[in-house]
């Protein structure tokens, strides 16, 4: 059976949403989380993965379409240490994008579907790659994950859903709804809220 180790590392690519292309990275849009945010931060990720058993080849340019309207997918959660002993946590908005894996691994489509219960070994093993993995018959497993404060359950679907539509109409696709950054708080909110950590790893 296919282990961990049969996964391997091909290529890291960075992806970047169209809207960012000659975007400075050195500019970027600070969101900071409200309490409700906060909470998630210490929680497991979403993890989720497609798995195709006939692949297309898609021009990179459309493999990337979908961040021009999901922002929030190629943003990353930052802290930043505070001057009293705190740190504040934010969402980073800097054009830079994301590490996009491409991988490779000994399994087939076969072995994930014929199971009765798909071994926790395979699963493992495929779904820490954000990118896309080669299976040993040429299928593809999409794995994607995202911090709970990131997004909600609904918006990483619909950003998969958003995805597929690009596959089928090879690009010309414009995802809706848009997504909203902002952040609700309550009036008079002393932003950013500080917790009472010296480092991130306490919580």
């Amino acid at each position: 059976m296919s282990s961990a180790k049969d996964v391997r590392h091909v290529s890291t690519t960075k992806v970047r949403p169209a809207s960012y292309i000659g975007q400075e990275t050195d500019n970027y849009q600070r969101i900071d989380l409200n309490p409700f945010h906060l909470v998630f931060l210490s929680g497991t990720y979403m993890q989720k993965g497609l798995m195709f058993t006939n692949s297309q080849s898609l021009p990179k340019q459309q493999q990337k379409e979908d961040g021009a309207n999901d922002e929030c997918i190629s943003d990353k959660i930052n802290e930043k240490h505070e001057d009293d002993n705190t740190i504040s946590v934010y969402i980073n908005s800097n054009f830079e994008g994301v590490d996009f894996i491409h991988a490779t691994a000994d399994i087939s489509a076969e072995d994930i579907l014929s199971p009765t219960f798909v071994p926790q070994s395979i699963i493992d093993s495929l779904i820490p790659f954000n990118g896309v993995t080669e299976l040993s018959d040429g299928a593809l497993f999409i794995g994607c994950s995202a911090n709970h404060s990131v997004c909600d359950g609904a918006s990483i679907w619909h950003f998969i859903h958003s995805w597929s539509a690009i596959s089928r109409s090879l690009g010309d696709h414009t995802s809706s709804p848009l997504p909203v950054f902002e952040r609700w708080f309550i009036k008079e909110t002393d932003c950013p809220i500080r917790l009472p950590f010296s480092f991130a790893e306490k919580f």
